[in-house]
């Protein structure tokens, strides 16, 4: 269990260097048809405090699924 925490870290660390040094993809992925892929791009930005991601995640806030919303919701509330 120690190294699936420590695998988990390491992975959370790289993705969060990546998600900084793309910001414009990162951007992106904030609208892909993957649900998943767009929250999780959502939390990204925001704890990146990203202000370019401001209006992408307004746009959001009109999306049909409940689950989206909520994350852009989360998202501009950080």
């Amino acid at each position: 269990m120690a190294q699936r925490a420590e695998l988990r870290t390491m992975l959370e660390r790289t993705a969060a260097r990546l998600a900084s040094s793309n910001t414009a993809e990162l951007l992106k992925l904030i609208t892909a048809e993957d649900e998943q892929v767009a929250l999780e791009a959502m939390r990204r930005a925001a704890d990146l405090k990203t202000p370019a991601a401001v209006g992408h995640l307004l746009k959001c806030l009109s999306h049909p699924a409940a689950a989206r919303r909520l994350g852009a919701v989360q998202a501009l509330s950080e």
